[in-house]
């Protein structure tokens, strides 16, 4: 047996962990765009909800400004 077989590889340990980290993100990501659905996992349907409150917030705030340039306008 010789000594090198007790030592270990950081280095390649090191990538080993990031490979399996990146593919698991990939695989997560091609399901998501594989199935066509919206909502995959419990934590997509939260963030797909924060995305849909800030939306719909920036909308009611563009409609009461338009709402507001519009009384602005007629009084001139």
């Amino acid at each position: 047996m010789s000594i090198f077989g007790l030592r270990s590889n950081s280095l390649a340990s090191s990538a080993y962990k990031n490979l399996s980290r990146t593919q698991g993100s990939l695989n997560d990501n091609i399901s998501r765009l594989a199935s066509g659905l919206r909502i995959n996992k419990t934590a997509d349907d939260s963030a797909g909800s924060n995305v849909s409150i800030r939306m719909n917030n920036q909308l009611v705030r563009s409609v009461e400004t338009a709402k507001y340039i519009g009384r602005i306008a007629t009084l001139r």
